[in-house]
């Protein structure tokens, strides 16, 4: 299924013999239009395609989404644009089509040429190729991928984490740090039967319960959890798979990274850069750096050559010192489905043997 614009207008803006519009320079060659495009959000271009005339310098600035829409860009908030994409969270993708009018009369002169030479018997292979050409050329698909790229700034509000339901990509700007894009009050990552999410090098800060909740797949890359009230990350779920590559929870009051429930979290990246540490600041015996625990049990996994010990330190519980829990650590081979009897189930209570005790 899928979800397409058609618009059928003139290729111009300038308008009808009744109605005349001023035709704005630009477009293909840019001035004044391409300044108005860039101003308008997704959802205003969309709304001149249905009102309006396809001009170059429209379909130009549209072609701006086919790398994911920007916030507040296109769309003012990230909680707008994870709405608008979920209202097609059933569609395989998400595209539009514009229909050219000087290019759809080029073509029903070759449709009408093509049937003459049908119907006489003298069709050939390169009168078919030259039809579908210009059949192509009639058109301009513009596809949307799921993502969302967050410029510069803080995003969300200290009212409630953002919840997401389908497919979702959400990166901060790659020509900013990591700090500098933030996401206030978490994510949640709601259950639904699709592809993973991703979240990528952004910062996501002072979630009130937890950083990033997964109750469905989902992976992170270059993502630093910070200052969250319970946990930083929280997967639930026997199908749930979190995977954290060069992700850094920090600062979280009961503790860092916690599977429950029989969900699987795999830790990777490199020294220093994949890293849980300082967490565990409210105290309670059953927090940890990293912890597992549930009816179902549950699993982290620490890819080598990372170990427990590099990745999980000084998470400090008042009551009982340093809780960096007791993880096994593994080899990438071991991630393997065959060897799924090298993965071992823990239970919160176990601690390493070599941590300090009342420290």
């Amino acid at each position: 299924m899928f979800n397409t614009f058609a618009v059928v207008e003139p290729w111009n803006n300038g308008g009808s013999p009744d109605f005349p519009r001023p035709i704005i320079p630009g477009g293909e060659s840019g001035g004044p239009e391409d300044m108005v495009y860039d101003n308008l959000t997704l959802e205003d271009m969309l709304n001149v395609l249905v009102a309006g005339k396809a001009t170059p310098g429209l379909v130009k600035a549209l072609n701006r989404v086919s790398g994911g829409v920007h916030v507040p860009r296109d769309f003012k908030t990230l909680e707008k644009a994870v709405e608008w994409f979920e209202q097609y969270e059933e569609l395989v993708e998400i595209y539009f089509t514009i229909i050219k009018d000087d290019a759809t009369a080029e073509q029903n002169d070759a449709t009408a040429e093509h049937k003459e030479q049908e119907t006489a018997g003298e069709m050939k292979d390169d009168a078919t190729a030259e039809h579908t050409e210009q059949e192509t050329a009639a058109f301009t698909r513009i596809t949307i991928p799921r993502k969302i790229v967050l410029a510069k700034g803080v995003h969300g509000s200290l009212k409630g984490p953002l919840h997401i339901s389908s497919e979702l990509t959400i990166v901060g700007d790659p020509g900013v740090g990591r700090k500098d894009v933030v996401v206030l009050s978490g994510i949640v990552v709601k259950s639904f039967h699709e592809e993973d999410c991703h979240l990528e090098h952004l910062t996501i800060r002072q979630g009130r319960v937890h950083g990033v909740v997964g109750e469905s797949s989902f992976t992170m890359e270059d993502v630093l959890v910070e200052q969250c009230g319970f946990y930083g990350v929280f997967v639930s779920g026997t199908s749930t798979h979190c995977k954290c590559h060069n992700v850094v929870v920090t600062d979280c009051g009961r503790g860092g990274v916690y599977a429950t429930d029989g969900a699987t979290i795999t830790l990777s990246g490199l020294e220093n850069q994949m890293l849980v540490h300082h967490n565990c600041k409210t105290g309670g015996a059953e927090n940890y750096g990293l912890g597992v625990g549930g009816e179902y049990g549950a699993t982290i996994q620490v890819v080598l050559p990372l170990t427990i010990q590099t990745v999980s330190k000084d998470n400090i519980n008042v009551q009982d010192g340093y809780r960096n829990g007791l993880i096994m650590n593994f080899s990438p081979d071991a991630l393997d489905p065959e060897a799924a009897d090298r993965i071992i189930e823990l239970t919160v209570d176990q601690v390493s043997e070599d941590t300090p005790k009342n420290k």
